[in-house]
């Protein structure tokens, strides 16, 4: 007899860069089983998105949002935007204020080159 607590096959470990976000969204409130949301263990910004995104599907209705690894950012060596987040205790932010995820003023200093 197997525990249904332990059953992983029932959690969707979702990383939100690879879906848009009304896909996302409207899966998720179909999905009756746990949710884990994490990064990639990527850029500030891709641990932003997904913090965005465990927070809005979190607020939804019969939410099963289970901890995942959104906490990544001190597995990098440093970098220019490793400051870009910050922890306080367990909760992951944005360090500036700014529109949308609060990065607008820091995007805006970085190269960008078109390909």
């Amino acid at each position: 007899m197997t525990d249904k607590s332990l059953d992983l096959s029932d959690v969707w470990v979702i990383k939100p860069v690879y879906y848009s976000p009304d896909y996302l969204f409207d899966q998720a409130r179909m999905y009756e089983g746990k949710i884990a949301i994490t990064s990639n263990m990527d850029h500030p910004l891709g641990q932003i998105i997904a913090l965005h995104a465990a927070q809005k599907i979190q607020a939804l209705p019969g939410s099963r949002v289970i901890p995942g690894g959104l906490l990544t950012h001190e597995l990098y060596e440093d970098h220019p935007q490793k400051n870009w987040v910050t922890q306080i205790q367990k909760q992951l932010k944005p360090r500036f204020d700014g529109l949308g995820w609060g990065l607008s003023e820091e995007l805006n200093k970085l190269s960008w080159i078109e390909k």
